[in-house]
Formats: C-alpha cells, sequence, structure tokens
C-alpha cells in the first residue's frame, strides 16, 4: 500500500507539469468509460437480462404497406385496427397503442407526462400481471366509461412515494380526472409510457377516426399456438384487400 500510495502521488505531480496532455488523458478515460457503460447497458437488457415476456418470440408488430411499395412499412389507422381485430383467427390478442404527451396538475408543480393510449388487450398480450390493483377492461374501453389509469412502478414512486394505497387516488391529465387503478411492476414498459389510458376514451378524436392513414397508430399482437408468421401474413393480406374492397 505504501507503494502503491508514492506511485500515485508520482503520478498526479507528473500529470500536474504537463496540463494538456493530463487533459487528453481525462477526455480519453471519460470517453472509455463512457463507451463501455453504454455498451454494458446495451448488453446487460438485451442479452445478459433482457425481459421475461411468456413466448415472447410470439409478440409481432403490424404495420402496413402501399400496394405501389410492397416492402413499403408505415402504422396503421384505428378503424382499420378494429376491422382486424374483428376478422382476423390468427392471433390471441391484438392491441393499438399511441404515444401522447398530457399535462399533470393539481400537484405541487405541473409537469408533462408521457402517456401511453393503449387497448386493453396490451396487458394480456404481453402476460404481465399488475403490482397493484388491476389494469383495463372493455367496460374501461367505452367513451363514455369513467376515466382509468394505469401506472408504471416509477412514476407511482415518484408522484405518490410508493403509496400502497394509491388505487382510488385521482390524477388531472389535460384537465380530466382518472382515477389509478393498478400500477405495473418495476420493469415493466411499454410504448414509452409512464401511465396508460384506454383508447376508447378517444374514440370521438380525429385521429380514432380517420383511415386514410394520415393520422397513424401503432399496433401488435401475440401469434396463436401453433400458427406461424406465413399464416398470419397471408390471413392479413385477405383481410387488406376486402377492406380495399369496401
Amino acid at each position: 500500500m505504501q507503494t502503491l500510495w508514492q506511485d500515485l502521488r508520482y503520478g498526479v505531480r507528473m500529470l500536474m507539469k504537463n496540463p494538456g496532455f493530463t487533459t487528453i488523458v481525462i477526455l480519453t478515460l471519460a470517453l472509455g468509460i463512457g463507451a463501455n457503460t453504454a455498451i454494458f447497458s446495451v448488453v446487460n437488457a438485451v442479452l445478459l437480462n433482457p425481459f421475461a415476456y411468456p413466448e415472447a418470440e410470439r409478440i409481432m408488430f403490424l404495420s402496413s404497406s402501399r400496394l405501389s411499395e410492397p416492402n413499403s412499412s408505415s402504422a396503421i389507422s384505428y378503424p382499420n385496427f378494429l376491422d382486424w381485430q374483428q376478422q382476423q383467427t390468427t392471433f390471441s390478442h391484438l392491441a393499438a397503442a399511441r404515444l401522447r404527451v398530457f399535462n399533470l396538475t393539481g400537484v405541487a408543480e405541473p409537469i408533462q407526462v408521457k402517456t401511453a393510449i393503449i387497448s386493453p388487450e396490451a396487458f394480456p398480450l404481453l402476460s404481465v400481471a399488475p403490482q397493484i390493483g388491476r389494469v383495463f377492461t372493455a367496460q374501461d374501453n367505452q367513451l363514455n366509461a369513467a376515466r382509468t389509469v394505469v401506472l408504471s412502478h416509477a412514476f407511482w414512486q415518484q408522484q405518490f412515494a410508493g403509496e400502497a394505497k394509491v388505487v382510488g387516488r385521482q390524477l388531472l391529465l389535460d384537465d380530466q380526472a382518472y382515477t389509478v387503478i393498478g400500477v405495473m411492476p418495476p420493469r415493466f414498459k411499454f410504448w414509452a409510457g409512464e401511465v396508460w389510458v384506454p383508447f376508447g376514451l378517444f374514440a370521438d378524436e380525429d385521429f380514432a377516426k380517420d383511415r386514410s392513414g394520415m393520422v397513424t397508430i401503432n399496433a401488435l399482437g401475440r401469434l396463436k399456438p401453433g400458427v406461424t408468421l406465413e399464416q398470419a401474413r397471408a390471413e392479413f393480406n385477405v383481410i387488406a384487400a376486402r377492406l380495399a374492397a369496401q
């Protein structure tokens, strides 16, 4: 230890004598540590410690393509999504999602909250149960239903200090009162949402009524057991042709 301490003091004296070289050393170390931290974060999240959605290989993103560009990929309209839900047989669940930033008021300091507007099927599709309370039902997904909200674990900690009796509390999002019905586990993340609200509450807004594709949403589904991706594609091609004809 005495030798190490002597070496450290010697190294510091030499660095102080050469400030330009010292700056380069510090920048090099900072860049190296930063790059290694970033790489490890990705490897840790994706390879070493991925989120274990049950049978995640059957979870698929759905998109549309133009007839003139078969390999193109874009988001979809909500009316098309509703038709897909009614007519398809290859997925056990289909879910819609759209990100919106809401203003949270009625708190000490108003903030903007990343809010994912989702259909109730998202939670059973991902097969993740809430840590507290419940998630959305078909009744919550109606235009005139009571406004409900599910919180991320981080948001629950930040805004409610992890209060155990948070279910039943209210949030003011864009001046509308939403009742908290559930809190998701710490590692659950979906569509960048800090909180989640039901899609059906917004069914009369332009983005939910437009079929032209100018206002778009995103969709994902869980393939039924035994169904291949090719079978799903074939079925959705038939549905798309039917909708185009109509």
